[in-house]
């Protein structure tokens, strides 16, 4: 099957027809797509996520499905996500909503956005119910930088604690 006779498909199974899409740039696992579809006298942007066969390992069966539970729990939260739409998992894509901007990191902005990461590695590690609390204590702001987590100042420790400033 070819793309294009794909996204139709999936703008039909959205209640839409395909209008238009675009190849966006990034993705380092899966192909993304910007899928334009039109909605009676309305048009809305989806991302298209499909996850490369050739390059899924063993233990990475079902990530589409993972992906897209894990921006729904996310997205529940009130954490700024694109929250999830659509999932095929025999065809190891997803549907979320389109978020325009920009994916990228100021070089001054690396730093402190990979403590963050960890950050949050490390809360997702905990039990579900604390790391359900972290989560759910983030607020979030949009610094000259882009997005970056608020940590209340008791959960901040280490030199993470000067890239973490909280919101008041």
């Amino acid at each position: 099957m070819d793309l294009k006779q794909l996204f139709a498909d999936v703008a039909r199974a959205l209640q839409s027809e395909l209008v238009g899409y675009v190849k966006l740039e990034g993705g380092s696992s899966a192909d993304v797509w910007r899928l334009d579809l039109s909605e009676g006298d309305t048009t809305r942007s989806v991302v298209f996520r499909q996850h490369r066969a050739g390059e899924l390992k063993e233990h990475e069966a079902g990530i589409a499905g993972k992906e897209f539970r894990l921006l729904g729990r996310l997205s529940e939260l009130g954490l700024p996500v694109a929250r999830p739409i659509h999932l095929d998992e025999q065809r190891r894509f997803l549907i979320t909503e389109f978020v325009a901007g920009s994916a990228t990191v100021d070089a001054d902005a690396v730093g402190p956005a990979i403590v963050q990461m960890a950050d949050c590695s490390l809360a997702s590690t905990r039990s579900t119910s604390r790391s359900s609390a972290t989560l759910a204590s983030l607020r979030w702001r949009t610094p000259s930088n882009g997005f970056a987590p608020a940590f209340p100042r008791s959960q901040r420790d280490g030199n993470s604690s000067r890239f973490l400033t909280p919101i008041r």
